[in-house]
């Protein structure tokens, strides 16, 4: 799915009509976030504390089952080794900013509780990438590793509508593509966020 048919999906769902059945809310959410990379099904490297906040939307079809898109500005961190094959060896870490644009399917089980889960896509905005090398003699000025711009991810969480207005999020989202072009590290976040909806 390209990017035009992301952001016609995520417009759409905003722009539903609301109907006695059919319930469309708007709002904001900001939390904050714990990240890293996942390389060749390892998270052993550096990771760090990100923030994040935007603006979320939930359209419900029923009392059990809603959609819920979002656009969200979000500071990720992560670091991985160099490749086995390079010298010298060093550690890689990255500050990467994303606008993320998630479309998550909404399961209410309990009482205001809900499963989430759905794809979304992650948008690179900025990046500072470093590397500290194990030997303080050696320098990295030839080394050059080109990130993705467009990258795709696969969320999972839960979240609690505590009133129709304010709302508790827990999110785990595992990066599907990766972070570098020619480099195994995939994106890994935790985040808790608080959600409020104006209308």
């Amino acid at each position: 799915m390209n990017l035009k048919r992301i952001i016609l999906i995520l417009l759409l769902s905003i722009g539903l009509n609301t109907t006695a059945q059919n319930e469309f809310k708007f709002g904001a959410k900001a939390g904050f976030n714990y990240s890293g990379f996942n390389v060749n099904g390892s998270s052993s490297y550096s990771d760090g504390y990100g923030y994040q906040f935007g603006i979320i939307g939930e359209y419900k079809f029923s009392n059990s089952f809603s959609l819920q898109p979002e656009v969200i500005y979000i500071l990720k961190k992560g670091g991985r080794g160099t490749p086995s094959a390079f010298f010298p060896r060093g550690l890689i870490t990255s500050e990467l900013t994303y606008i993320d644009i998630p479309i998550n399917g909404k399961y209410y089980f309990f009482k205001g509780f809900a499963a989430e889960f759905g794809p979304q896509l992650d948008i690179l905005i900025n990046e500072e990438t470093s590397i500290d090398f194990y030997d303080d003699s050696q320098s990295g000025s030839f080394v050059n590793f080109e990130t993705n711009g467009i990258q795709f991810s696969l969320n999972l969480g839960i979240s609690y509508l505590i009133t129709d207005k304010y709302l508790l999020q827990f999110r785990y989202s595992y990066g599907l593509s990766n972070v570098y072009k020619d480099l195994e590290a995939k994106n890994t976040v935790f985040a808790f966020s608080v959600g409020y909806f104006f209308l």
